[in-house]
């Protein structure tokens, strides 16, 4: 390096060094410019007030106008610590909601006693939330600044509105205030978090803002002298807890008071200042005391959840044993919740504001663990698709149980293509056979790339993909599964994907052409059955269809989601059908929960969607390593594909790939002996 690039290097170093420097001090000198320069006006708007006055007017009110004052300050600032709680949930800080809005009283208390509320209020919560770190408290405090401004900006305008002063005067004081924010973002401590919200959440938001206004607002009016009109005394309030918030000085000192008194030119100048003054006192003054002396005692350590939140990966003995083939699921967008022993556990997914166990849990359902998580998170609790088992378990454990769906499975081994039930399929098979249709193992790496565009014609044909219970289709995912084939005149018209379990197989996607021919789809389930006989597998699920008693519905529910043609394409196979169930605390939370799942199941968020929280990666040594892999498996990775007996039931064992370290490897696909004995039988069959 040149001397001369040196330079450059070392002043640019430099530069940024005096960059920051010039940010922290424009950070903490702007507010006390803004207090000095507010309290100058003030000073000449009051030239003329005695001290003698002011305590005149303060020594005038009784001791209940006090203590009305002080507990509309508490209503206050509950309406903040509900507001935190939401935040918590919006960032996923994983603090408990309840532990949550405590700091958030106590921060506020703090914070607008003192100013500099993202500062002050920031330092308390580190005090009380130490598990959090530093970066998520400055996300937290920016977040809650912010909120409370945009909440307060919308509701002013909302108010102007409706006293009738026209969209322009609506407009313009939420324009100067957002203009002001941007002007004033970057000397606000820390970066802007950004998370998707929710009409629930901006609901909330809104409704504790407009809360707290409105007990601020109330503790002034009942110090002020009579006669002011309440609704001219919130607007004013608003209006100059705005400028007071974006003044970043201690409670909006001096320039509170001001606007109160451009806003309020009927009411004295000195019954106007002390009702302010007996205000403060009352609603920030006496909380700040007691929020300080609450400070003073050690806070009480984080209390962890009995489960623990983790990322599915095939090294961990919950994924390499599941309860069910279905936990496969949970490498798309899902989370594991494990009990610290690895022997218990839930197959996790996330809709609004819901927690959804999907599934048989690992080992004993402990739905008090799952509630307790839950109520961690900022969520509610809900056990979707269980079987009748950890259904009468929810019940035992006081949970609200109703059924949801009914489950078509098979056993391979004992199933039979000539049996009565199976007519119809018959039929199916012999009309795909004669156009052509040829079903196989994907046993080596699967034609992502082909399987794509079936997928895309397949979701141009019947919508968007669904989500939630039901996995979409992503070359990743489908490479975690089983995958069967369906060709005719050498082109690619179907596949289904099914994840693995040990003895056990679940159908998870089935996508095909538009123009495929009749019977495909039978043709690749059929040819799916045949080979998990051959693999040793004694359960294979078809997956659910909607339960009898929703058929049963008098308006035409089955024509709307094509309800009757799936539940005739599964009972072709003659299958068993066994009831599946949904479970929550409480009817309440079932209504809500099922709504969030139908919500998650028709909207999905776009792929890739992770968990929405924080997921520790690989706790194996913690949870339960698996014996039989240290690394990642997939189906078609014959070299990582462990012989243990443990393992018999994962995949077919009778056509291994050769072994190959990338999925480009030109490999050639001879037919497989699987797949001449299917053909063998179908020809005996038809």
């Amino acid at each position: 390096m040149s001397q001369h690039q040196r330079l450059d290097q070392f002043q640019t170093v430099r530069g940024g060094e005096s960059g920051a420097l010039r940010f922290r001090l424009r950070s903490l000198v702007l507010p006390l410019l803004a207090l000095v320069g507010c309290g100058w006006l003030l000073r000449s708007e009051l030239a003329g007030l005695s001290l003698a006055e002011l305590n005149a007017s303060l020594a005038g009110h009784g001791g209940g106008v006090w203590v009305a004052a002080m507990l509309l300050g508490l209503v206050g600032l509950w309406s903040m610590g509900r507001m935190e709680g939401r935040l918590h949930a919006i960032l996923a800080t994983g603090v408990a909601r309840p532990r949550a809005r405590r700091t958030g009283m106590l921060a506020v208390a703090i914070g607008q006693a003192l100013g500099l509320g993202a500062l002050t209020g920031g330092a308390v919560r580190m005090r009380c939330l130490p598990e959090c770190g530093i970066w998520t408290i400055s996300k937290l405090s920016v977040a809650l600044s912010l909120a409370f401004l945009a909440a307060l900006t919308a509701l002013t305008g909302l108010a102007r509105l409706g006293m009738g002063v026209g969209w322009a005067g609506a407009v313009a004081l939420p324009l100067l205030l957002t203009l002001a924010l941007a002007r004033l973002g970057p000397i606000l401590p820390g970066p802007v978090p950004h998370r998707r919200l929710r009409g629930a959440d901006l609901s909330a938001l809104l409704l504790w803002t407009a809360l707290d206004v409105a007990a601020f607002a109330g503790a002034l009016w009942l110090f002020l002298p009579p006669g002011v009109a309440p609704v001219s005394l919130v607007l004013a309030v608003m209006t100059a807890m705005g400028v007071g918030l974006l003044s970043q000085s201690p409670g909006g000192l001096g320039a509170f008071e001001l606007v109160l008194l451009a806003l309020l030119p009927g009411v004295p100048e000195a019954e106007l200042l002390a009702a302010v003054l007996a205000t403060r006192i009352a609603c920030q003054g006496v909380p700040a005391l007691g929020a300080a002396l609450l400070l003073l005692r050690r806070p009480a350590p984080a209390r962890a959840p009995e489960l623990t939140l983790t990322k599915p990966d095939s090294r961990l003995a919950a994924m390499a044993a599941p309860p069910e083939a279905g936990w496969g699921l949970a490498y798309q967008g899902g989370a594991l919740a494990l009990a610290r022993c690895g022997t218990r556990g839930w197959h996790l997914r996330h809709a609004p504001g819901t927690l959804a166990a999907l599934g048989a849990p690992l080992g004993t359902a402990d739905f008090a663990g799952l509630q307790q998580l839950a109520r961690h998170l900022g969520r509610r609790a809900l056990a979707y698709d269980i079987d009748a088992r950890t259904a009468a378990a929810a019940r035992r454990a006081g949970w609200v149980v109703t059924p949801l769906s009914t489950r078509a499975s098979l056993d391979p081994q004992e199933w039979r293509l000539d049996r009565p039930a199976c007519r119809q399929l018959r039929r199916k098979l012999r009309g795909a056979r004669n156009a052509g249709v040829v079903a196989e193992l994907a046993s080596y790496a699967p034609p992502f790339a082909e399987m794509g565009a079936v997928a895309r014609a397949w979701a141009l044909k019947s919508g968007r993909e669904r989500g939630f219970s039901t996995g979409r289709y992503a070359p990743a995912f489908a490479a975690r599964q089983v995958v069967i084939l369906a060709h005719s005149g050498g082109r690619l018209v179907g596949f289904a994907t099914f994840h693995a379990a040990p003895g056990s197989w679940s159908l998870e996607l089935m996508r095909w052409l538009p123009e495929a021919p009749a019977g495909t789809m039978q043709t690749v389930l059929a040819t799916a059955i045949e080979e998990a006989r051959l693999a040793g597998i004694h359960h294979l699920s078809l997956a659910n269809a909607p339960s009898r008693e929703l058929r049963l519905l008098r308006f035409d529910l089955n024509r709307a989601l094509g309800v009757s043609g799936l539940v005739q394409f599964k009972g072709a196979f003659g299958p068993d059908w066994t009831p599946r169930y949904a479970a929550a605390p409480s009817r309440p939370a079932l209504l809500f929960g099922l709504a969030a799942a139908a919500h998650a199941i028709w909207r999905p968020d776009p792929l890739p969607a992770p968990f929405p929280f924080e997921v520790p990666a690989g706790a194996c040594h913690s949870l339960g390593e698996n014996p039989l892999t240290s690394r990642e498996t997939f189906p078609w990775q014959t070299s990582s594909r462990p012989s243990s007996p443990a393992a018999t039931g994962f995949w077919p064992t009778a056509r291994r790939a050769p072994t190959s370290s990338t999925w480009g490897s030109k490999l050639a696909k001879p037919l497989s002996s699987g797949t001449k004995r299917i053909r063998s039988v179908f020809r005996r069959s038809i």
